[in-house]
């Protein structure tokens, strides 16, 4: 900045004047100075490079005098002085009349309640009456804790209401275009139920809530006669601001899946955010926006590269995240550097970076709309990989039923096969006349041994159908009823006979007495199924025998099930992936990565408990499931 020295009066000639390039500044290192102190000083003419740059003083403790004269070349007499930072606590206006040497005295700031301020609006404005010839000097005292930025326009009174419209018809539509994003976002969220949504609006409503206060609304309407609440709110937004955004991504993008490193460092960052929030009565205001905002180029940054890297691990929603940062990230930047560097912040600045936030806002919005498309596509490719599963399940139970039957058939065919050859001979023996009591008592004990042995096999045959016909319509169709719970665990484990005795498994179960549930069979029968399929894969693979144990426990209204086997154990850092979709270790094997997911939900959903696991290498694997004995 270059500094020269001139006494020439700015001649006001045009209904809006900026009068930032002619000022002259005076630096009031201790604070004490009066009007009376520096009339007779020398003050210096600032030369900026433009006259819309505004003067950027960053921080500053001294008190910055600023001295204008005017000579007004207009009729006018209605004149507006606005200082467009409105960040200013104290505003002193001393206009003094050349000629008359007549000095009228105005105060100001964002210190005092709304309705003291000498004209109602957002920016701090003073109303003049200036007459056309006469000379002036504007002697104007700031003093402020926030980073200072003078920059002065002189209004003519009918051009400022006209100015003042257009700023809040503008203002107003993007105040607009941010509440119809969160209703929009609200109803998805009240639809669909997923957290994802509910940090967007959390995110949406801490960024109007920047904006409020940015452009001086949140202390005009909200906080009017508390001028001190302004400093917990400056503190407040910003932070909620960056966490709101840091956890969306972390959602949206599905960050815990993607990488744990990215996910802890993301976490790092929130918690650091808190705790400088925390710490601000004991940090100074300069040294605590700087840190702030410094975290805040840095979690653009970051989710910039999550973003990146989203896209290229084949996260398709990524790509509109990426493009939907692409304004607000260079606004923020510009923000973040204002306490550095010097640039002009000015209205056509603030409403170009709210307009970037609402343009954000609106493809994040897109995002979100082809983030369900594509769960939809998921949904429909697991519905259908769920029915497979279904499928599959009712085919291990027609393979192990028509097992079972074959014995008792063969059985059955072999008992019939002695009775008839029995009765033929007894025949034979009549028709030649040989009959004799011996031979009677031989036939009928044939008899009895071949009855005993068909009743016995199609009675076994009978109790096999019953139990397929019931679990294979369960399987088929969720269908509410009540059942005891021991006997029905049995009739699925003997569908599944066939293939534990093919892998050499024994499977056992445990309950202390008769526990009847009025629940959803299906579901069980396609949990028990899955967890004995999940164990013969993952957990006695290579192995030539095992255990399975199923115990069975009534807690007050719940009912526990314990399904543990004695296999290889899970690796702890898996035991957090064993219950996403499409997760498996085995997909060389035949692994879906559906089975424990399957479980999962018709726990949580269908039958509305919880499930668990536990493991340890070597030893084993544990699923606690937790449901109610009445659905």
């Amino acid at each position: 900045m270059n500094v020269i020295a001139t006494e020439n009066a700015f001649p006001v000639n045009s209904l809006e004047n900026k009068l930032t390039p002619y000022l002259q500044i005076l630096e009031d290192t201790s604070g004490e100075m009066s009007y009376e102190d520096v009339k007779g000083k020398e003050f210096e003419q600032v030369v900026l490079k433009n006259k819309n740059q505004s003067l950027n003083k960053k921080f500053t403790d001294s008190a910055i005098w600023v001295k204008i004269p005017l000579k007004i070349d207009l009729n006018n007499t209605s004149w507006m002085l606005e200082q467009y930072d409105w960040y200013i606590n104290e505003l002193d206006l001393y206009v003094e009349n050349v000629s008359t040497k007549e000095v009228l005295t105005f105060h100001t700031g964002n210190m005092l309640p709304f309705s003291e301020r000498l004209y109602p609006h957002n920016n701090l404005v003073f109303p003049l009456e200036l007459q056309k010839g006469n000379e002036y000097l504007l002697y104007l005292r700031y003093k402020t804790k926030q980073p200072l930025e003078i920059k002065l326009t002189l209004w003519e009174y009918i051009e400022f209401q006209s100015y003042t419209q257009e700023l809040e018809m503008a203002l107003g539509f993007t105040y607009g275009g941010f509440v119809m994003i969160m209703l929009y976002t609200f109803l998805l969220f009240l639809s669909l139920r997923e957290s994802t949504y509910f940090y967007y609006i959390i995110y949406v409503f801490s960024t109007l809530l920047t904006m409020l206060h940015i452009n001086g609304d949140l202390f005009r309407y909200f906080y009017p006669d508390n001028p001190e609440a302004m400093f917990i709110v400056s503190r407040c937004y910003v932070s909620l601001f960056v966490l709101s955004i840091i956890q969306f991504a972390r959602s949206f993008l599905r960050v815990n899946l993607l990488s744990p490193l990215i996910s802890k460092s993301l976490t790092t960052i929130q918690v650091f955010i808190v705790c400088v929030f925390l710490a601000w009565p004991f940090i100074p205001f300069p040294t605590y926006q700087v840190i702030l905002f410094t975290m805040v180029g840095i979690s653009f940054l970051s989710l910039m590269v999550v973003g990146v890297y989203a896209l290229r691990k084949g996260h398709k929603e990524a790509l509109f995240y990426l493009i939907a940062w692409i304004p607000p990230s260079f606004t923020c930047f510009l923000a973040a550097t204002r306490f550095v560097y010097t640039f002009p912040i000015d209205l056509n600045y603030r409403l170009t970076t709210q307009s970037a936030f609402l343009l954000e806002m609106c493809l994040l919005a897109f995002a979100l709309a082809y983030r369900i498309k594509l769960l939809k596509e998921i949904q429909d490719k697991q519905e259908s990989l769920v029915q497979s599963e279904k499928m599959a399940s009712l085919g291990r139970l027609v393979s192990g039923v028509a097992h079972e039957m074959n014995t008792p058939i063969g059985i059955g065919v072999t008992a019939a096969s002695l009775l008839h050859a029995r009765t033929d001979e007894i025949q034979n023996q009549l028709k030649k006349g040989n009959f004799k009591k011996s031979l009677l008592e031989q036939y009928l004990m044939s008899c009895e041994s071949a009855s005993s042995l068909l009743l016995n096999n199609l009675t076994k045959m009978s109790n096999l159908i019953t139990s397929f016909k019931h679990v294979s319509a369960d399987i088929q169709g969720y269908e509410k009823r009540e059942l005891e719970i021991r006997e029905y665990i049995e009739e699925i484990i003997a569908s599944l006979v066939p293939e534990a005795k093919k892998e050499s498994l024994s499977i056992n179960i445990h309950s202390d007495k008769e526990i009847i549930i009025d629940s959803y069979p299906g579901a069980l029968v396609q949990i028990i199924t899955n967890l004995v399929s999940n164990a013969i894969l993952h957990a006695f693979d290579g192995r030539d025998h095992g255990n399975i144990s199923i115990h069975l426990k009534k807690e007050g209204k719940s009912l526990l099930i314990i399904f543990a086997d004695d296999g290889k154990g899970i690796p702890k850092k898996n035991l957090k992936d064993i219950f996403e979709p499409f997760y498996t270790t085995k997909r060389n094997k035949g692994g879906t990565g559906l089975g424990l997911h399957i479980v999962f939900n018709l726990v949580f959903q269908q039958l509305k408990g919880t499930i668990t696991c536990e493991s340890e290498i070597n030893k084993g694997t544990s699923f606690k499931i937790m449901i109610p004995l009445r659905v």
